[in-house]
Order: structure tokens, then C-alpha cells, then sequence
């Protein structure tokens, strides 16, 4: 990332003891952070790895390395500052970078005199790899890329029709009045690893009482185009869920994944994204994707 955003001349050195990497580039950045505003002069980087999974810059364990501590990496950059090898400081990490994290996390470490700092985090991260798969094919371990691709363009076919169809007003938020399958679906979820959570507020309480209107819609032959691209939908991902399914823990991350994958792609979805989540949801209370049983 960095030889393709700064320049080939960055150069890295070997991991630390702490599990991290550093590297360095002096000169002018090809495209970081922009165009219009390259980064000129001493770069410094340093790469953060974690192996727990769902980690975030917001733990405690991440933002003490810019703070004032044993682990803090401040005293550090103060040092390559006065020595004057020090104008930029780039950490990347494998954890998830809430918005707006990375003021705060980095706010002892602007005070220093240095010109910028930032944070990539994992989104940024499989973002990139996402819009360059050259760089991700020549990983030697892909484990930060995309668990698996997904093309989006059919299904935005159907959320725009189901947009005109099914009108998500305040009522249809209400919880469901029928509980009679929730207790069914305790195999299911118990299967699929589906938290209890998740289940009830957002597919219970949330887009159930829109189900029954999903199911006309799609038995409506007017909308058969429609009907024929949501089976090759969920024929698609119900294959590629069950190749990948060791690379999630709950199957909410799956369907928070899909929703993370169809928004950067198809931001002409804006002001439609919860019918995206919504869809889904019924593909998984409808047992279109997901298990429907425990393997025998």
C-alpha cells in the first residue's frame, strides 16, 4: 500500500518485538493522502498486527501505544523528530477504525511538532485491496483481503423495486405481533450461530412485520424478473457463505459484511441501505442462506 500511495522508495525493516513493522519514505507521496495534497518529506510507518479477532482502535491495548505509558510509542516519535527524520507518521492495523477514532487516539501525538499523522485501519485496508486485487493476489497470506467477493448489481435491481413496493414507514417498525416461528428459528440460529440479539431487535422486532410483503412481492408475477434475480442471489451467496463460513464468528457478521461490501459499491443506494439489511434478514428467516438444519 504504501509503495503504491507514497512511492517504491519505501523501505521496510523487520517485525519488532511487539509484533510490529516499521518502514520509511522520504520524498513526495504519489497520491497520499490526495492529489491535491501530497505528503512531502520523512515519512514514518509503523504496522500494528492483532490476532484477536473483532479488535478495534478503541481498545485500550491499541491506544496505549500513543499515550504516555510503557508500551507508548510518543517517546519514540519525539526522538525521530528532533533528529529530524520524522515530518509524517502512518499507522496501519488490522483492527476496525471506528469514525472519527483516530483524532483522538492521535491527539498526544499531533502535539508533538510534526507536520500530520493517521491511521489506516481494516476497512481502509480491504478497501484498497478490493479496488487493487493485483496487490491482494500477491499477498503470501490474504488475510486481511475481502473473505470472499460479491457482485452487487443484481441486487440493487431488486432494492430499487422493493423500494417502490414495501413502504418502511414508523409503523412498520413495531415489534411482531406472531412470535409462533421465533421458536423454530432457535434451531437455526443455534446452527448458524446467530446471537439471540441480533435475532430478536433487528430481524424480529425490526423488518419482520415487512416479511409477509416481501413474500407477495415475489410471488406476484409481475415481479417474476425480480423473483428469478433473488434466487440467483441467494444461490450465489448461500454457496460462497458456505466456502467461507470459517472466516466469521456470528452469522450477523455476515450479513453486516454484505451490507459494508453493497455500500461502498453502489452508493447510488443512498437513502435505500436498509432495504439492503432487509433483504438479508428475510433471505435468512426464509432459509434461502444459512443452514436450515444441523449437519448430519
Amino acid at each position: 500500500m504504501c509503495k503504491n500511495w507514497l512511492g517504491e522508495g519505501t523501505t521496510a525493516f523487520a517485525e519488532g518485538r511487539d509484533g510490529g513493522r516499521d518502514a520509511r519514505f522520504f520524498g513526495t507521496a504519489q497520491t497520499y493522502p490526495s492529489t491535491e495534497s501530497l505528503w512531502s518529506g520523512h515519512v514514518v510507518i509503523q504496522a500494528k498486527h492483532t490476532a484477536t479477532p473483532n479488535a478495534s482502535c478503541s481498545d485500550n491495548d491499541f491506544k496505549r501505544y500513543f499515550q504516555p505509558g510503557d508500551k507508548s510509542e510518543l517517546p519514540k516519535v519525539a526522538k525521530l523528530i528532533e533528529e529530524g527524520v520524522l515530518h509524517f507518521y502512518l499507522v496501519f492495523t488490522n483492527r476496525k477504525l471506528p469514525a472519527g477514532a483516530d483524532l483522538k487516539i492521535l491527539k498526544k501525538v499531533r502535539a508533538l511538532p510534526l507536520t500530520d499523522a493517521a491511521i489506516i485501519g481494516l476497512e481502509e485496508i480491504n478497501r484498497f485491496l478490493h479496488q487493487t486485487p493485483a496487490v491482494a493476489r500477491a499477498l503470501p497470506v490474504n488475510e486481511y483481503a475481502r473473505p470472499f467477493e460479491f457482485s452487487s448489481e443484481d441486487m440493487v435491481d431488486v432494492i430499487i423495486a422493493l423500494k417502490d413496493a414495501i413502504e418502511m414507514d414508523g409503523n412498520a417498525f413495531e415489534s411482531a405481533v406472531d412470535f409462533s416461528l421465533v421458536n423454530k428459528k432457535k434451531v437455526k440460529n443455534k446452527v448458524n450461530r446467530m446471537s439471540d440479539e441480533y435475532y430478536q431487535t433487528v430481524i424480529v422486532n425490526q423488518y419482520m412485520p415487512l416479511f409477509d410483503k416481501m413474500r407477495s412481492f415475489l410471488r406476484n408475477e409481475r415481479n417474476s424478473e425480480y423473483r428469478d434475480i433473488y434466487h440467483d442471489i441467494a444461490d450465489e451467496l448461500r454457496q460462497k457463505i458456505v466456502l467461507y463460513r470459517d472466516r466469521f464468528d456470528n452469522f450477523e457478521e455476515i450479513i453486516g459484511y454484505l451490507f459494508d461490501i453493497i455500500k461502498e459499491a453502489r452508493p447510488e443506494l443512498r437513502g435505500k441501505r436498509r432495504y439492503v439489511t432487509f433483504l438479508l434478514c428475510y433471505m435468512y428467516d426464509d432459509c434461502d442462506i444459512g443452514e436450515r438444519e444441523p449437519a448430519v
